[in-house]
């Protein structure tokens, strides 16, 4: 830790100096015990030194099913597992050492209760060398993803003020406790049902969602927290923060680099398009829109550190206000060239439930059918996707032979060829139909389409076999922006094509949101490769596999596991979507590192294992 490398006595002055506050803050088991002496409530559970199986099985039927397990030394999700029964209680302890040991060099971990439907509340506070600690205000963090928080607000929003200063003072006294200087996080666990909090962990550092604490407190914490650092004292008391008030209501979006519709998993890849709104301010606690970011076009995002690549924080005067200033936020936010959560946060901020506020760290699962489910995509929206990458394949084309896409071409195009460099397309006895296949990335949904030309602004669209071909007029591209006119409505937006993993990928930006539209780039006689790639189970991100759990030659069932990936020090299991055999596992083991879309075994056709009557082989 940062702490524990700024304590001798000649050091510089250190934001964290005090390393025996941070060191017991950042161990949760020892964290928890001090809490309790303290008077602040704590989740029942386990959370001793002796850590072989046998003791962490005593103690789980001591605390009860559903439990956690989690990391001692954890924090940002990893190393954290849920284990509703006994008989999956073995798989959590073993996944949460490995992610434990892997992210912070410490495979301890300590057992909780589980609280069914909690909400996650945290408090942030202040303490200077001079005895003077007071909170600011709390932040709900309830709305996550395998533990990791996604939209976070604040102040928490449906609690009573007696709440709101019960558990400010409790994250006051949790301070005090451990002789606290500088800026922390008190984090609780609130069960929805009973109102009670309990105390979950204590970050000692300032949190990713400090900005929407900044916003309502109308502080700059970094500044204050130098400050305290240098030895002032801090420039404002409880009572004075209580008089003013909370600020308004502050929202913050993590964007991060992940695919919603594969669990969630990691990913990365070259930024080709980054675009925020126009009016937002940057590390600003005064910005009604602030984006806080260190990426640019044209960086590239790895998977060797946390999927998040900006923050998206909003301030107004009450929550509706902040709610609707940031879906305009999302909506004025472009990303092209790898996968990111930002449809998905603007489903969230738009669902009825967060805006009715039935919240709880389960909120996505309850909500899963209507934020994960089916999309259905507007016809117009596919046609006129249809024409974009019609008009932007030829321009393409025609750049590339250094003609100008133009009816009154020069040069090359010129004379009694010209005629053929027209992208018009004119038939004297039919018009031309194309086939275009098509896949919507964001529901993993193929399209055959037709495509009929009737000019080079002019096409008719058959989005769905035996339904009226829709027509898209006018359509024109100038740079990445088009326009076009479907069914009588005047469209317009963004467009960008780039090539990735043997595909063709079109990004279309339409009144706030973005669809991803990708086509198989045509490869010589890959027909007849088809029945070689039968059955091929392809990475779903850039990683590194930490365990095989199967052989070359052995029978599998489908939805059996066959591998584990770690990307961003999170494990996520790979099985079989078919019965069959395995082929092709040469050359991968454990410590080998894959690239998104890269094939990592076969399954031939052939009897499973339960057919065959045969045993599965031991993992490797």
């Amino acid at each position: 830790m940062l702490a524990a490398r700024c304590v001798t006595p000649k050091s510089p002055t250190c934001v964290f100096k005090l390393h025996i506050a941070c060191r017991s803050m950042g161990d949760k088991a020892q964290s928890k015990a001090i809490m309790s002496a303290a008077g602040v409530p704590v989740v029942p559970g386990y959370h001793g030194k002796q850590q072989d199986d046998s003791r962490l099985f005593q103690e789980a039927d001591q605390v009860g099913f559903p439990l956690l397990v989690k990391a001692v030394s954890g924090g940002g999700g990893k190393g954290m597992k849920i284990a509703a029964s006994k008989p999956e209680l073995g798989h959590a302890i073993d996944s949460a050492r490995r992610e434990a040991a892997a992210s912070f060099g410490d495979d301890r971990l300590l057992l909780e209760r589980y609280i069914t439907r909690p909400r996650h509340v945290e408090v942030q506070v202040m303490a200077d060398k001079h005895g003077n600690a007071v909170y600011l205000f709390d932040r709900d963090c309830s709305v996550q993803r395998r533990h990791q928080k996604i939209i976070e607000e604040a102040p928490a929003p449906g609690l009573n003020q007696q709440f709101h200063t019960e558990i400010g003072e409790a994250a006051v006294r949790a301070a005090h406790a451990v002789g606290y200087e500088s800026a922390g996080t008190v984090e609780f666990i609130v069960d929805v049902d009973t109102s009670d909090f309990y105390f979950m962990e204590m970050n000692t550092r300032l949190q990713v969602e400090h900005p929407v604490t900044e916003a309502v407190a109308g502080v700059d914490l970094v500044e204050l927290q130098l400050r305290v650092a240098a030895g002032e004292k801090l420039p404002i008391t409880q009572q004075q923060l209580l008089d003013r008030g909370p600020l308004g209501h502050s929202f913050e979006a993590r964007l991060y680099a992940e695919n919603t519709r594969r669990n969630f998993l990691p990913g990365g890849g070259k930024v080709l398009r980054w675009r925020t709104p126009a009016n937002a301010g940057q590390f600003d606690h005064q910005a009604g829109i602030r984006v806080d970011s260190g990426v640019s076009e044209g960086d590239s995002v790895g998977t060797n550190y946390d999927p998040m690549i900006a923050k998206i924080i909003t301030h107004a005067e009450d929550r509706e206000t902040a709610l609707q200033l940031l879906r305009q936020a999302l909506a004025e936010t472009q990303v092209a060239g790898l996968s990111t959560n930002l449809g998905f946060l603007q489903d969230l901020a738009a669902h009825p439930a967060f805006i009715d506020l039935d919240l709880d760290t389960g909120f996505i699962e309850r909500h899963r059918s209507t934020l994960l489910g089916p999309v259905k995509l507007d016809p117009a929206v596919a046609a006129v996707a249809a024409a974009v990458w019609t008009k932007m394949q030829a321009a393409s084309a025609l750049a590339d032979a250094g003609i100008s896409n133009s009816s009154s071409a020069t040069g090359p195009a010129a004379g009694i060829m010209s005629a053929w460099y027209l992208a018009d397309s004119k038939r004297l006895w039919h018009k031309l139909t194309k086939p275009l296949k098509m896949k919507l990335i964001e529901a993993e949904q193929e399209m055959d389409l037709k495509v009929t030309y009737i000019s080079d602004a002019e096409f008719e669209v058959e989005v769905a076999a035996g339904e009226t071909a829709v027509p898209v007029r006018y359509v024109t591209l100038s740079g990445d922006n088009w326009s076009a006119e479907v069914q009588g409505r005047r469209m317009t937006g963004q467009a960008l094509m780039h090539a990735h993993a043997g595909e063709q990928v079109l990004t279309l930006w339409l009144n706030g949101r973005s669809y991803e539209f990708r086509k198989s780039i045509p490869v010589w006689s890959k027909d007849a490769l088809a029945a070689a790639t039968h059955g091929q189970l392809t990475s779903p991100m850039p990683g590194k596999v930490v365990k095989v759990l199967i052989a070359e030659g052995q029978s599998v069932d489908k939805g059996q596991a066959l591998l584990v990936i770690e990307a961003m020090k999170m494990e996520h299991t790979l099985t079989a979507h078919t019965d069959g055999v395995v082929e092709g596992l040469q050359g991968l083991h454990m410590g080998t590192q894959v690239e998104d879309g890269q094939v990592l075994l076969r399954i031939a056709k052939g009897q499973s294992s339960e057919a065959a009557g045969k045993p599965i082989a031991a993992a490797v």
